[in-house]
């Protein structure tokens, strides 16, 4: 009889436990359903196009304090009419690849006096355009070398791999420039020139360039960040 009452009160407690677990009771073993996480979606910024590069143009480039000893001389030059690396050999070099592929041009140009010029040409190109354009500068060495000298921008620039050294001769004038890649669509070009191909280098032009060249990139970082919208 006792146990009989123990198997009795076992049934019980079995079927009390099973009628719990029907109504809906707690489950150890169900899983709590995982929380639904939404990102936002960040905006592109929209394609490079030329109002957009020459934006960009006007928050960087050097300032009159980066070339000591000149003056600044008129109102930027931002018109796409007059050649960049063809200008260096003249109708010689007319229809380069690069001067097609030009988006937008913001040039300065400051003075020491009447012949003596230092310039800041600053130029954003399509896809490839900053390649082509040291491309062609090296080519116009073989169509114009009466008039130019190209070479690789020495360590002593003081300039990122892959600038270039151009050097004018037989024009009635003297002048080193330096073509500058920045980044993959900008392209810096310093300009100087003074009368007399066969004169000296100015001191003043000297000083000026040996100041403004180590800042060139980092005077062009706000640059890059508009272009990258």
């Amino acid at each position: 009889m006792k146990m009989q009452n123990t198997v009795v009160r076992g049934v019980v407690v079995v079927a009390s436990i099973a009628a719990v677990a029907g109504c809906g009771g707690p489950k150890k073993d169900a899983a709590d359903p995982s929380p639904v996480v939404v990102t936002p979606s960040t905006p592109s910024p929209p394609p490079l196009d030329a109002t957009r590069a020459a934006a960009a143009l006007a928050t960087g480039g050097l300032g009159v304090h980066d070339v000591p000893g000149m003056q600044p001389l008129g109102a930027p030059i931002t018109t796409l009419t007059s050649p960049t690396v063809a200008g260096l050999c003249g109708t010689t070099a007319a229809g380069l690849t690069s001067e097609k592929l030009r988006m937008a041009r913001r040039q300065l140009v400051w003075s020491a006096g009447p012949s003596e010029f230092v310039s800041e040409e600053r130029i954003v190109y399509r896809q490839g355009g900053v390649q082509a354009a040291l491309k062609d500068v090296r080519t116009l060495s073989t169509i114009c070398p009466d008039r130019i000298g190209v070479q690789p921008a020495p360590a002593s620039a003081k300039l990122p791999a892959g600038s270039m050294e151009v050097s004018s001769h037989g024009t009635g004038q003297g002048g080193d420039s330096y073509a500058v890649p920045v980044g993959n669509q900008l392209l810096v070009v310093l300009w100087s020139n003074w009368n007399g191909s066969g004169a000296a280098e100015p001191a003043v032009i000297r000083a000026a360039l040996a100041k403004a060249r180590p800042v060139v990139v980092q005077r062009e970082q706000s640059t890059l960040q508009a272009l990258a919208g």
